[in-house]
């Protein structure tokens, strides 16, 4: 078999990679609104309005029924500050900045490639290779 034989392939090969690559880009947009509308807590149990109360004193003359709630509806309390902690340091850090600078380079270097890939550029590699280390270091 000569190589001109070996080498003889459709187009639809990169277009069709190309078009894999527009919908990831597609989905980093999203995220990227997604990031900035709703932060890093994003959508969360308690985003509902079903967050708990503060359970107040401990019921010392309560019945045994009242004390066990206490205990119940105490532990869901501090759950639930623990929790709130977390995400307040967490959206305190740089992550959601890092996220969308590295989205933003994912696009520049995503939609160069998405081209490439549909005309089949010679340097169509290099620009896939490029996307993808972007890519991968942004959601690492």
């Amino acid at each position: 078999m000569d190589i001109n034989t070996m080498n003889d392939h459709s187009p639809w090969w990169a277009r069709a990679f190309a078009i894999f690559l527009g919908i990831m880009l597609l989905f980093t947009v999203a995220n990227l609104f997604y990031l900035e509308i709703f932060g890093i807590n994003g959508i969360n149990h308690y985003s509902f309005g079903n967050e708990p109360k503060n359970p107040g004193e401990y019921p010392t003359n309560g019945t045994e029924e009242e004390q066990r709630k206490y205990n119940f509806s105490l532990s869901e309390w501090e759950d639930y500050r623990s929790y709130m902690d977390m995400m307040d340091e967490l959206e305190e850090s740089n992550v959601t900045e890092i996220t969308q600078i590295f989205a933003i380079l994912t696009l520049l270097v995503g939609i160069p490639a998405i081209a490439m890939f549909w005309t089949q550029n010679e340097k169509m590699l290099y620009f896939g290779i490029g996307f993808g280390v972007v890519s991968m270091i942004g959601e690492v």
